[in-house]
């Protein structure tokens, strides 16, 4: 119980005051004392059921739930998957995703297929824009088919992705 010269009223959890009480977990504003915890005023009325008013979380949050509808066609494809990926030595190997839904914690899982025995788990290195997501897999180090599953969290969003990386031997790069 908080003691104050005046008595607390909405079963104690708020008290007309002059000036600001300087108590600890009270809040001061426009006259009135508002308790930021579970506790009463004394003097005040004990409540029948249930405690209403006060600065508690309960009283001062508004959750607020958004909801989007998915899209009834769902498009998540590796960008340019028809072209091998070409990559020199030291390089990183780095695909795009687009999706048509948003990605809240994008994690690619990759394969490698016949020859490559390779498997690893990359994140997103980094979010281009809601549709496009870009990943680094370093572990990739020579030519071959992949197979790429895409989550969100740990949530399967889209499976069986194929993409090809060519080592560039002996070619040439326009650096100008």
């Amino acid at each position: 119980m908080h003691t104050l010269d005046n008595h607390g009223k909405h079963s104690g959890r708020c008290c007309p005051v002059s000036e600001d009480p300087n108590l600890p977990e009270v809040a001061y504003e426009n006259g009135y004392a508002v308790l930021a915890n579970y506790d009463r005023f004394q003097g005040s009325r004990p409540a029948n059921v249930e405690v209403h008013g006060g600065a508690t979380l309960e009283e001062t949050v508004v959750p607020i739930i958004e909801i989007t509808q998915k899209p009834k066609d769902l498009d998540i494809h590796i960008v340019d998957a028809d072209k091998p990926i070409l990559f020199h030595n030291k390089e990183v190997v780095s695909i795009i995703i687009y999706s048509n839904i948003i990605i809240h914690n994008p994690k690619l899982v990759v394969n490698g297929i016949s020859n490559t025995s390779f498997s690893c788990e990359c994140n997103c290195s980094n979010v281009i824009n809601n549709s496009h997501y870009k990943f680094e897999i370093p572990e990739i180090k020579r030519s071959g088919k992949f197979n790429a599953n895409l989550y969100d969290g740990d949530k399967l969003v889209q499976h069986g992705m194929i993409f090809e990386t060519k080592k560039a031997v002996g070619t040439t790069r326009d650096l100008f």
